[in-house]
């Protein structure tokens, strides 16, 4: 009898402890996911104000995770005065928070 009470008291701080880890692990995904969230909207912001008026921006696709020092970002929208698409391509660096953009495609 006391074996089997052992492996119980075993097998329940083994339940505790893989539950106080998943909920930890729940609680790093969530911040992290809020990091990245907040990202994304610093990118948005310092690479719509680096196009300044080169294109009237229709769309914008951010990528935050880029790499391991930059996210990027790609604009679509016509440029002033002239009814095609263009494309300009974002740079923000991760480190300055600072945004650079390419010509246009």
């Amino acid at each position: 009898m006391t074996g089997l009470l052992g492996r119980h008291r075993h097998l329940t701080r083994a339940a505790c402890f893989a539950a106080t880890i998943m909920t930890f692990a729940q609680q790093a995904q969530a911040s992290s996911d809020d990091a990245w969230a907040e990202l994304e909207v610093a990118v948005r912001q310092a690479c719509l104000n680096a196009v300044g008026g080169m294109i009237t921006v229709n769309t914008i696709n951010v990528d935050p995770y880029g790499s391991e020092s930059y996210a990027f970002a790609v604009m679509v929208g016509p440029e002033q005065g002239a009814p095609a698409d263009r494309v300009v391509v974002c740079a923000y660096d991760k480190f300055k928070q600072s945004a650079e953009v390419s010509g246009l495609f």
